[in-house]
């Protein structure tokens, strides 16, 4: 039976030792021969710290301690320990391993049986396996942020760095989606009178040029929380939100009329542009972005028909 039982021990692919009230090694199976490179021969009858150096140590000392005499379970895991039987090569600093101690008793003889269980292959996997996530992860970090990118791009007009047609068409479409409260909000349609005379005079160069100024003109007259777009060529579309009254709407209009009229200097010449506004505060019956938008650009028209540099409603 104790030959059936030592086969069974030999058999497993965990280092087992057995060891004395006294520390010596009265078993050492198949695997510690493996893990330790040394024989069952070699470390039978000798004293575990001498064949295990490590076990010299008082923390070690003190857990075979606290199992013999006081009959204590003890477990050390490698995230704390790293390796406890390190073998006669001494290649030994990738080694991980987990140790249980268990207390037993055999013809009234106390015994500590030691169990080395070598997870150097499971950590480097699981480093690797760690590695793969985090790589993964930084890739799709990097995919997102340069869908984020394309999307900003697909949403800002190149020239002026403002929103286009499609963002800020994007943006009401939400607002629609999401059924908000629209009777705070209101449409400016803004178009440049007297641009194309700048662009025929000075080249198309000046005309872009003038269409960043005026762009930084509507930026820096509107809130933060308000939106600003170009639609192309030389017409503008803000998107005002917290809209309190009509005469509000008219400060704004009057300020922007004031700001675009005035002169422009750019590379050392002055230009001089005006602007007519079209403004549609939301009613029921704007259904979705485009009757918002034809409605300010219908009122943008009225303001050109009644002389230009003016807004109407």
């Amino acid at each position: 039976m104790i030959e059936l039982y030592q086969f069974a021990l030999n058999s497993i692919d965990i280092g087992i030792i057995l060891i004395d009230c006294n520390q010596t090694i009265v078993f050492w199976n198949k695997c510690m021969e493996v893990i330790s490179q040394i024989r069952h021969d070699d470390a039978l009858g000798k004293k575990l710290p001498e064949v295990c150096s490590v076990f010299k140590k008082k923390r070690y000392q003190d857990i075979l301690e606290s199992v013999i005499v006081k009959n204590q379970s003890r477990f050390c895991s490698s995230k704390l320990h790293n390796s406890f039987v390190l073998p006669l090569s001494g290649c030994s600093s990738n080694i991980k391993q987990n140790m249980t101690i268990e207390p037993t008793t055999i013809n009234n003889c106390v015994y500590a049986l030691i169990q080395i269980d070598d997870i150097t292959d499971e950590v480097s996997n699981e480093h690797k396996l760690t590695s793969l996530i985090n790589e993964l992860k930084r890739g799709y970090l990097e995919v997102k942020e340069s869908e984020e990118v394309n999307r900003q791009l697909a949403e800002m007009d190149q020239l002026t760095k403002i929103a286009n047609r499609h963002g800020i068409s994007q943006y009401i479409d939400a607002l629609f989606r999401m059924n908000v409260n629209l009777s705070s909000y209101a449409l400016m349609f803004i178009d440049l009178d007297g641009f194309k005379l700048v662009n025929d005079t000075y080249g198309h160069l000046m005309g872009d040029n003038l269409l960043i100024e005026v762009a930084d003109i509507l930026k820096r007259k509107i809130r933060k929380n308000d939106l600003v777009a170009r639609l192309g060529g030389d017409e503008f579309l803000i998107l005002l939100s917290s809209v309190v009254t009509k005469e509000s709407l008219e400060v704004v209009g009057q300020k922007l009329i004031t700001e675009i009229s005035r002169p422009i200097q750019i590379e050392g010449l002055t230009v001089h542009v005006t602007a007519s506004i079209g403004i549609a505060m939301y009613d029921p019956d704007i259904v979705d972005t485009n009757s918002f938008i034809k409605k300010a650009d219908d009122a943008m028209y009225r303001a050109k028909r009644k002389g230009k540099n003016m807004f109407t409603f």
